[in-house]
């Protein structure tokens, strides 16, 4: 077991482990002591990785900003009685979206990731 410690107060815990199939990596996602997300990754020979755990933190991001956006969408569309966006109004509400504090750091984590 690994822990990457991250700045803004995020950290992942990293694990590795042998399985029938090969090995995995698994990344768990925490700000602070609460857990936000989490990722496993399969392998089943090698992995072309920068580092170790590289792809499972940064699909474990990327997973969870996909996630909050759905649901920002979803809480919007409930607010507002629609039922479907059109192009416009879910692009200008991705932009809002992207515009949160949390969503920006989490941006800049993934960045620095690579």
């Amino acid at each position: 077991m690994e822990i990457k410690k991250l700045k803004n107060d995020y950290q992942f815990v990293n694990e590795s482990a042998w399985n029938r199939s090969g090995f995995y990596h698994k990344s768990i996602l925490f700000k602070g002591t609460r857990q936000i997300a989490e990722n496993k990754v399969q392998y089943y020979n090698r992995t072309w990785e920068c580092y170790q755990f590289q792809t499972s933190m940064r699909g474990c991001i990327y997973n969870y900003i996909e996630k909050e956006l759905r649901e920002y969408i979803q809480r919007f569309k409930a607010r507002n009685d629609i039922a479907r966006l059109t192009k416009t109004k879910k692009e200008e509400v991705t932009k809002q979206f992207e515009e949160q504090e949390e969503i920006k750091e989490l941006r800049e984590l993934y960045a620095e990731l690579l």
